[in-house]
């Protein structure tokens, strides 16, 4: 958020930056939960049609975009260009 308003300052959009005193933290707290292929399956067909739906669609979206962010990573790397940091 910090550097959106950071964008909006320096394109004479915005006039200050609210995010600046808020503390940000790029470590996590905690190991997240990640659940496996199985237990997915059991969660949707737990879940009725209209959430099964809603999960199993932003399941996708999710591994699709992790699979966009290396595929690019890659490509930099391969390209010799610099090798971006990714934190998860």
């Amino acid at each position: 958020m910090s550097v959106l308003f950071n964008h909006t300052i320096r394109h004479g959009i915005g006039s200050v930056n609210p995010i600046r005193l808020v503390r940000q933290s790029a470590k996590r707290k905690k190991i997240p939960l990640v659940l496996t292929p199985d237990e997915i399956q059991k969660l949707i067909a737990a879940l009725p049609l209209k959430e099964g739906a809603l999960v199993f669609l932003l399941t996708i979206d999710v591994v699709s975009r992790r699979r966009r962010e290396s595929w690019v990573i890659e490509q930099r790397c391969l390209s010799g260009s610099q090798a971006v940091p990714v934190s998860r």
